[in-house]
């Protein structure tokens, strides 16, 4: 995997690897137009590298967005791709917990799994083992459909 940036109207994205989960962090104002390019950019670079699992860290974000807003943004890049739909670590700052949560549920209901963490090292960890529980199901899968 690459490290890689990307800027955005009011907020910059860098992505990089650790140990097989691709770190995405995002800092600035993420407003829904700003939310739709970073979920896009993460997506992409996932795909790309191949990733196995996402941290996806906004520790650095002015959120200007709701979580209805931000679910709507993420259906609509996970429609065009997939790669998104991989069970995410969310990394936030502990006073926008509630609004992380609501999200994480919203997403949940949807079908998509997130965690919401205020520690990296907790969130790598879950990352890690939501990789793995994937890895395995999609091995058990494989080998029953030869």
């Amino acid at each position: 995997m690459n490290n890689k940036q990307w800027q955005y109207t009011g907020a910059t994205s860098q992505a990089w690897a650790d140990g097989g989960i691709a770190v995405f962090r995002t800092e600035g104002v993420v407003t829904p137009k700003v939310s739709g390019l970073v979920l896009s950019s993460c997506q992409q670079a996932m795909r790309d590298w191949g990733a196995v699992g996402l941290v996806a860290e906004y520790t650095g974000a002015d959120l200007q967005i709701d979580a209805n807003a931000l679910l709507g943004s993420a259906l609509k890049v996970v429609a065009s791709d997939g790669a998104l739909a991989l069970p995410t670590a969310l990394l936030v700052k502990p006073d926008d917990l509630g609004m992380w949560r609501t999200y994480a549920w919203l997403m949940a209901r949807s079908g998509i799994v997130r965690g919401v963490f205020t520690q990296h090292e907790e969130a790598l960890r879950w990352a890690r083992k939501q990789a793995a529980i994937l890895s395995a199901d999609r091995c058990r899968t494989q080998a029953s459909a030869r």
